[in-house]
């Protein structure tokens, strides 16, 4: 043993100390049951009262053609204004009427006009919920729509983007997807 180490107390040492050593610890301890005691108020899960949400008033020629969603509302979107060229949004920007896209997700653009909340659904995921964006997007001539081949449409409808589909040329088949 080195002679800079500390000399081991004898064992006699900690029989005289460990009585006074276990009456502090349990001294110090709290009683357990009066440890926690929430009020039932603070138990409950608050309800939620979600609303959903629709599509803002005015924008039924808007169209959304294409989303590039990271998954945390960010990302970018192509849509269209009335009968304009498509351009590029993302989050925050200001578009015309006073509307902010506050966030980009799989398949919608989350848009906010003063108070008021909405969504802009990508083409061919309308909600079937009959407002005037959806009969005006089912009364549109078949030219001003994407075309996809008809085996397509599952996808389409899976959520994956039309832009995508038709940068493809078509659509895997379900042979490629199996592995044969």
């Amino acid at each position: 043993m080195p002679s800079n180490a500390p000399k081991p107390w004898p064992p006699e040492a900690h029989r005289r100390r460990a009585p006074w050593g276990l009456a502090l610890l349990l001294a110090l301890l709290p009683l357990p049951l009066a440890a926690v005691e929430l009020p039932t108020a603070l138990l409950t899960p608050p309800r939620l009262h979600l609303q959903p949400l629709g599509a803002l008033p005015g924008l039924s020629a808007w169209r959304l053609h294409g989303v590039f969603s990271r998954g945390d509302g960010q990302g970018s979107a192509t849509l269209s204004l009335e009968d304009g060229p498509p351009f590029s949004v993302r989050t925050g920007d200001r578009l015309p009427g006073g509307v902010e896209v506050l966030a980009i997700q799989r398949d919608r653009l989350l848009l906010r006009r003063g108070r008021e909340l909405g969504e802009l659904v990508i083409l061919g995921r309308a909600p079937d919920t009959g407002d005037s964006a959806v009969a005006s997007m089912a009364s549109e001539a078949p030219g001003n729509l994407p075309s996809l081949p008809p085996d397509c449409e599952a996808f389409a409808l899976g959520g994956v983007p039309l832009d995508e589909l038709q940068a493809l040329g078509g659509c895997p088949s379900l042979a490629d997807e199996s592995g044969g």
